[in-house]
């Protein structure tokens, strides 16, 4: 099992998960909640899901 990488490296604009967050938000109806939840959930050890209560 991989570990999560939370360096400053791992949020940079030119990883492309960010290429795809971005591409996702110029679709209709989906914004930064809704496309970070799409990648979520096809690859949540890359892209994990953090809730604040």
């Amino acid at each position: 099992m991989g570990t999560w990488n939370d360096g400053p490296d791992s949020l940079v604009r030119a990883w492309p998960a960010w290429d795809l967050e971005t591409a996702l938000w110029a679709l209709p109806g989906i914004g930064q909640t809704k496309a970070t939840k799409l990648m979520a959930q096809k690859r949540p050890r890359l892209y994990p899901t953090l809730h604040s209560w």
